[in-house]
């Protein structure tokens, strides 16, 4: 037979089959019973610093994002400012274009008035000299017959 000896009293007891088994199945309960306990508390441990891993990634990606945003923000911005100041340049080479056209188109348009007005005294003395010799040409008897 199997003995015991009693914590409290120090009295030692005899365990039959019987008892030894029932002792044997309460102890494999509580036994079980603390490792469920044990296994619930490292379950929710994991489910803790899982959730704490998943909230700290999010949070980098979040921060992430906002970096990536960022930097698209001034590359935009950039571009933008690029083309705003080709677009003025571009602007600028047109209008001084068009000066020099507009001054161009002046001179010749002066160059045409002189022209035009030597060719207006021209003709004005072509016309006199036609007036003249039309005039001329009047004065002069017409195929007079004289008798001799």
């Amino acid at each position: 037979m199997n003995t015991i000896i009693c914590t409290n009293c120090q009295q030692i007891i005899e365990i039959d089959k019987a008892l030894e088994g029932q002792i044997e199945s309460r102890v494999l309960e509580a036994a079980n019973q603390k490792h469920q306990v044990e296994l619930a508390k490292i379950t929710a441990e994991v489910e803790a610093s899982a959730q704490r891993t998943a909230n700290a990634a999010t949070e980098i990606a979040r921060k992430e994002a906002v970096a990536d945003l960022e930097i698209a923000k001034k590359q935009i911005e950039s571009e933008a400012k690029s083309t705003q100041k080709k677009t003025e340049a571009d602007q600028a080479l047109l209008i001084k274009s068009f000066q020099e056209n507009a001054a161009s188109a002046k001179d010749d348009a002066e160059i045409a008035k002189q022209e035009s007005q030597k060719l207006r005294v021209e003709l004005t003395e072509v016309m006199k000299l036609l007036r003249e010799e039309k005039q001329a040409r009047a004065l002069q008897p017409t195929g007079s017959i004289t008798k001799t």
